[in-house]
């Protein structure tokens, strides 16, 4: 069989236009896909902003300090403003060196506070009581309440706590 010259224009316009078509479609789907994919985005940072927004709002209007740390490394995480209040120095310091807050703790204190932060690898919490000199060598005395949280295979993931100012009370 023969085509003329008009048969082989037709099909390879037949052709083209159901490429083109094709294309079409794929663009047209793909279009949407991405569309739906914006909008869950889109829904999830609004859910994070919102959470973040009530973290934030619990964490500056919270009396007591409200700390988290990287149990492996000691890094701190996340300390809520009011570290800076209580201890009489900034945050800054204690995200630059994690040691920064015991070496605030009273000598005689020291080891104990410690001991109880350590404890978190086999305990799931602590609870205890110290003084801490600030800067300006005002003595505070604290109550440290440390949580452990563990992954779900039961390894230490995070330290988070709260401090809570008790000189009024001592």
């Amino acid at each position: 069989m023969t085509w003329s010259a008009a048969q082989l224009g037709a099909a390879l316009v037949g052709v083209l236009l159901g490429t083109v078509a094709l294309l079409f479609l794929v663009v047209t789907l793909t279009t949407r896909s991405l569309r739906r994919a914006a909008a869950v985005r889109e829904a999830s940072l609004r859910s994070l902003r919102l959470g973040e927004d009530r973290f934030r709002q619990l964490a500056e209007n919270v009396r007591d300090v409200f700390w988290m740390l990287d149990p492996g490394t000691g890094e701190v995480l996340y300390v809520s403003p009011r570290y800076e209040d209580l201890w009489g120095r900034p945050a800054d310091e204690l995200y630059a060196g994690p040691n920064v807050w015991s070496d605030a703790i009273v000598e005689e204190d020291r080891a104990q506070a410690l001991l109880a932060l350590r404890s978190l690898r086999d305990e799931p919490s602590f609870d205890i009581e110290f003084r801490i000199v600030r800067p300006d060598g005002g003595l505070r005395w604290v109550r440290n309440r440390g949580f452990a949280i563990r992954d779900e295979t039961g390894n230490l993931y995070r330290i988070a706590g709260l401090t809570e100012d008790l000189t009024e009370r001592h």
